[in-house]
C-alpha cells in the first residue's frame, strides 16, 4: 500500500510513550494456565469485553481445569455470542451455565467471566464487590483476576473496587503477566509509519498528550508537520 500511495493514515496513539515492544497476546497464556492450576475456589476473571482472544484463552483454561463458564455483563455476553455465531471462537454450549446456577455449584467447578475491569460503577464486578449483585456474592476463597491495564483516569475507581473485593475476603490477581496491551509502542508506530509513508497523518486514540507524542514520532518518520492533523473532540 505504501508503494501504491496512501492518502491518510489514522494510527493508535495510546502507547506513544512506551519504548518497549508490545508483547504478543500469546504471552498471556502461560500466566493464565498458572492462575487456573493454583486456584482453590471460584475464578472470577474480568477483562475488556472487546478482547475476544483474551476471553477465549480464559475460557479454554477454565475448561482445561474442569470448570463450567458463567458469562456475566451485557457487553461480554453480547460479544461472546456474536463471536460464536460467526465462528471466531468455537465452544460447545454445554460448557456454559447461567448466573443463577453458580450458587448451587462446587467452587472448583466455576469460572465467571465478567465486565468491570475498569471499576465502572454499573459493571457486574463492581456490583459484586459492593455485595449488590443479584446472583454472585464474593466468598473468601474466590480468586478475582483482572486481566487488563488501568485506563488513565480509572485508577481511583479500580482501587476502591479492589479494596471492597479484599474486604469481602477474595484474593486479587492483577499481575503484569496476565495482560498484554493491545496498543502499539513507539517502535511499532514507526513500523507502521515508514512503510505506509502516508501523505497525511492523523494520530488518534488516547489522550491529547499521547496524540502529540505520536505526532513527534510521525515527523521523525518523515511526515511533514503541515500534513499532520490533530483532531479535537
Amino acid at each position: 500500500y505504501g508503494e501504491k500511495g496512501v492518502l491518510a493514515l489514522f494510527s493508535d496513539s495510546t502507547n506513544s510513550y512506551n519504548s518497549e515492544p508490545t508483547p504478543s497476546e500469546t504471552t498471556v497464556a502461560p500466566a493464565l494456565d498458572r492462575v487456573f492450576y493454583r486456584a482453590e475456589g471460584r475464578v472470577i476473571l474480568s477483562t475488556f469485553s472487546s478482547n475476544i482472544h483474551r476471553v477465549q484463552q480464559a475460557i479454554q483454561y477454565g475448561v482445561k481445569y474442569g470448570r463450567k463458564v458463567c458469562v456475566i455483563g451485557r457487553s461480554m455476553e453480547r460479544n461472546i455470542e456474536i463471536a460464536m455465531q460467526y465462528d471466531y471462537v468455537k465452544f460447545p454450549k454445554s460448557i456454559f451455565v447461567e448466573p443463577e446456577q453458580v450458587a448451587h455449584m462446587s467452587d472448583k467447578d466455576v469460572l465467571i467471566v465478567t465486565t468491570g475491569s475498569q471499576g465502572e460503577p454499573s459493571s457486574a464486578l463492581f456490583r459484586m464487590s459492593m455485595g449488590e449483585h443479584r446472583h454472585v456474592k464474593i466468598k473468601p476463597n474466590d480468586l478475582v483476576v483482572l486481566s487488563s491495564r488501568a485506563i488513565h483516569g480509572n485508577d481511583g475507581s479500580i482501587s476502591g473496587m479492589l479494596n471492597n473485593l479484599q474486604r469481602a475476603g477474595a484474593k486479587v490477581s492483577h499481575d503484569k503477566d496476565i495482560h498484554a496491551s493491545g496498543h502499539a509502542s513507539i517502535e511499532e508506530q514507526k513500523l507502521m509509519l515508514r512503510p505506509v509513508n502516508p501523505k497525511f497523518f492523523l494520530p488518534v486514540h488516547g489522550e491529547y498528550n499521547h496524540v502529540m507524542a505520536h505526532k513527534e514520532t510521525g515527523m521523525m518518520c518523515g511526515v511533514p508537520e503541515r500534513n499532520i492533523h490533530i483532531m479535537n473532540g
